[in-house]
């Protein structure tokens, strides 16, 4: 059985890829409002399994080194597009590389809730924050994949 490859415009393409972009702000914003909620109504919390130091230098080090892989990654694989023949294989490569530079920028941020929701330690929202505002940046736009394939 054939597989029938849907028409898509480029309109409707970028709709698409930012209707990923603003599900994973969501879920962020989503799981950090629903980690910090249940952990203030938890009267009695576990104590923290690991120092607070220790916390601050984990989520430290896995945020950049999540970001900057991220921008490796990122960076490689929009090279490719300069190769590929069709618009739509252009399209599919830039989706491709912009949903795993989402992942990989999404990981600082939910390490540092799970670790606030393991230790209670407020001082992780920074690195959560940080993590947010720089994935606001990431939004793909009309002109950034133009430029790409038209250096």
């Amino acid at each position: 059985m054939k597989k029938r490859m849907r028409n898509v415009t480029v309109n409707g393409f970028f709709k698409g890829l930012t209707k990923v972009y603003i599900g994973i702000i969501v879920s962020m914003i989503m799981l950090s409002a629903v980690f910090y909620y249940v952990r203030m109504i938890n009267e009695n919390p576990l104590p923290p399994p690991f120092d607070k130091t220790l916390a601050l230098i984990i989520a430290g080090v896995v945020s950049v080194f999540s970001i900057l892989v991220a921008h490796l990654i990122y960076a490689t694989m929009t090279r490719k597009i300069q190769g590929i023949g069709t618009l739509a294989g252009k399209m599919h490569q830039f989706r491709i590389a912009n949903v795993i530079r989402f992942a990989m920028s999404e990981l600082p941020i939910i390490i540092s809730v799970v670790f606030f929701f393991l230790t209670g330690y407020y001082e992780l929202f920074i690195f959560a924050g940080i993590g947010l505002l720089h994935f606001f940046t990431l939004l793909p736009s009309k002109q950034q994949f133009i430029s790409l394939f038209n250096p």
